[in-house]
């Protein structure tokens, strides 16, 4: 998720070239400078490989532009995503960028006699363009597009390459995002969204148009959704063509743009006055998404998940899936197997639970850690089974969970067990302990990486059922009626906060762990990031039961607990500070709610007004912080930095 910061209206001067080298590789690269205001100016560079299928970007800003940048949050309080904004601005106000963005001299576009001269390093990827763009020049305004013929090299690890092709540059008020130009053949178009209305230069002519997707390609760096296709359409001029994102991998990822980008190579067919063409075209472009809101943000999250599950745990299955879901050379056990029973026993039942979307933080988690510590952003299937593993395993113990504690519903429709019967519950959520290691077994990573991640697994799973143990056993009524008598809480608030530390803590950190294993994280930073986010599991599951409480109107679970009688951290907080008798009118009346519900918004009443609320959402935001501490010096500043700082203070004040 990218905070905006509003780039100044003033003009933004642009080149975007398509080369290509003696050997037929492809390259596109865009510079664009742009500036803040007289003093504070930045650049950005992307460059697209086509043949490797990746997309280098650089945003460098001069010194100058942290300030403006953090001038700009304070002056804007009304802006989207507050919590993003005060974590962007701890990095801020120490004057610097989060990575990738960069302070140094940004890129320049150098005017030239003959044109324009480009000089781009991309250290990430070890390319450095030096080209020069003869023609293809509108200086003040964006009305008229020329092309122009390119040459110069592009140097690959360290090897330089000739290289030539064809770009454009252009000046124009900033901020216009919502932009394309195309060369096809020997027409250029240059299409633009203007206001509610697209507009288009067809050899220079006005016209009318509309640029429709086609297609949605979502960000797992950002989590936001762009279009990857788009149907170009100008009836006046007869043109009638389909862009295509040459890969999809072309986000811009900055804290400094107004609004989450899309910039990159396109390919291009189609129509024009009847004659088929086709060409190369770079588009700009806003997020199709923009959420107002963190939860409308992590809201996505779930969605992505789905996807990436619905992959490795298809419906319907075919033996091909069957052999893909158990991994490794067991064809020899399933030769004769019938793939619809497979489904029917195990996989559906599974697939029913994952499919209701609960909140995927956890999933979250995973990916967060991964590009935190720089994992590589173009191996999606990294990417995805991060997510996929962390939900399965989550959803597993759901189900096992639901068994035992007898709960009718699960995230809204009936519990495994209810749908499918104890047996089959039992079995599939067992199997989503383990359905998993085949999924990374396909992803190449090292011996040593994966001995790392298992060992860590399996530790989990032997603090996980022993934190489930002790939530089967809970607190005898020995023990809760020595807390009503004497307001002494302190052993139960031990035992409870076990109970956090092995059933959400743990898990929480595990997936986190994997996350930094996964990117080649240090030792020092997997621990760091796994304390994190056992703090951060505990705290989400203190203010869970604070919200089980306050809000969840109209859910079923809503008020559960009380229902169940069963002592939370907002009860314990109130047995902590009520007097005597006002703990034993309180706890009568949480015993007897499950049968009279009506007292249920009085308990509620009680508990907020002693300031139990206040103090679950104080403990939780200690815990975080005290955890934060720990791993801010470990990780560089980055927007993965920041986005996890975000949700430190999601987990507290939004959730509480």
């Amino acid at each position: 998720m990218t905070e905006p910061s509003g780039e100044d209206s003033n003009l933004r001067a642009e080149a975007q070239v398509h080369v290509t080298l003696p050997d037929g590789r492809a390259f596109s690269l865009s510079v664009a400078a742009v500036r803040l205001s007289d003093t504070a100016h930045l650049s950005w560079s992307s460059v697209a490989d086509v043949g490797r299928r990746r997309c280098a970007t650089l945003v460098v800003g001069d010194p100058s532009v942290p300030a403006v940048l953090r001038e700009r949050l304070d002056q804007a309080p009304g802006s989207r995503h507050p919590l993003v904004r005060r974590a962007l601005g701890e990095v801020l106000a120490a004057g610097r960028l989060p990575y990738p963005d960069l302070i140094g001299a940004p890129s320049e576009i150098t005017h030239t006699a003959r044109g324009v001269a480009l000089r781009v390093a991309f250290p990430d990827e070890r390319i450095v363009c030096d080209l020069s763009l003869a023609g293809g020049r509108s200086p003040g305004s964006a009305s008229s597009i020329a092309r122009g013929e390119v040459e110069g090299t592009i140097e690959i690890d360290g090897v330089p390459y000739a290289a030539r092709g064809i770009g454009t540059y252009f000046e124009a008020p900033a901020p216009r995002h919502e932009r394309g130009i195309v060369h096809v053949d020997d027409v250029d178009i240059h299409v633009w969204r203007d206001g509610a209305l697209t507009r288009a230069l067809v050899a220079g002519d006005p016209h009318d148009a509309t640029l429709t997707p086609l297609a949605i390609w979502t960000s797992h760096y950002t989590f936001h959704d762009f279009g990857v296709a788009w149907r170009l359409h100008i009836p006046d001029a007869q043109v009638d063509l389909e862009l295509r994102a040459t890969f999809h991998e072309q986000e811009l990822v900055t804290m400094t743009a107004g609004a989450p980008l899309w910039r990159g190579r396109c390919d291009v067919t189609g129509t024009v006055r009847g004659r088929r063409v086709e060409g190369v075209a770079f588009l700009e472009q806003t997020a199709l998404d923009p959420a107002a809101t963190l939860t409308e943000f992590f809201a996505t999250i779930p969605r992505e998940t789905r996807r990436a599950i619905q992959k490795e745990l298809p419906l319907p299955l075919t033996t091909e899936s069957v052999l893909s879901i158990l991994g490794g050379d067991l064809g020899r056990y399933v030769r004769d197997f019938d793939a619809d029973e497979f489904q029917r026993v195990l996989i559906q039942p599974i697939r029913e639970i994952m499919d209701r979307m609960g909140k995927a933080w956890r999933s979250y988690a995973a990916v967060m850690c991964y590009h935190a510590l720089r994992g590589d952003k173009f191996r999606r299937d990294t990417i995805d089974a991060l997510l996929s593993l962390t939900e399965v395993i989550h959803v597993g113990s759901l189900i096992v969970d639901d068994v035992e504690d007898s709960s009718p519903t699960r995230r809204g429709g009936p519990a495994c067990h209810v749908a499918h019967g104890v047996p089959i519950a039992i079995n599939a959520g067992t199997f989503c302990y383990f359905v998993w290691q085949s999924w990374f077994a396909r992803l190449g990573l090292s011996d040593a990486t994966k001995l790392q991640i298992y060992e860590s697994y399996f530790e989990f799973m032997r603090l996980a059922h022993l934190g489930q143990a002790l939530d089967i056993q809970g607190f005898t009524p020995s023990m809760t009626e020595e807390i009503v008598a004497t307001g002494e809480v302190a052993l139960l608030t031990r035992q409870m906060h076990n109970v956090y530390v092995f059933k959400t803590g743990a898990p929480a950190s595990i997936f986190a762990r994997f996350g930094a294993i996964v990117a080649g994280g240090s030792e020092l930073a997997v621990r760091a990031l796994g304390e994190l986010f056992e703090a951060l599991g505990i705290a989400f599951q203190i203010m869970d039961d604070v919200q089980n409480l306050r809000g969840f109107i109209g859910d079923p679970k809503h008020c559960e607990d009380l229902i169940q009688a069963k002592v939370t951290m907002p009860v314990l907080e109130a047995m902590r500070v009520l007097e005597q008798h006002e703990r034993r009118d309180l706890w009568d009346r949480i015993k007897r709610c499950g049968e009279e519900p009506a007292l249920v918004p009085s308990i509620v009443d009680t508990i907020d007004r002693c300031g139990a609320f206040t103090a679950c959402r104080d403990q939780a935001n200690t815990l975080i912080e005290n955890a934060w501490r720990g791993v801010t010096p470990l990780l560089e500043d980055s927007i993965a930095k920041v986005m996890l700082r975000s949700f430190c203070f999601y987990v507290v004040e939004c959730l509480g």
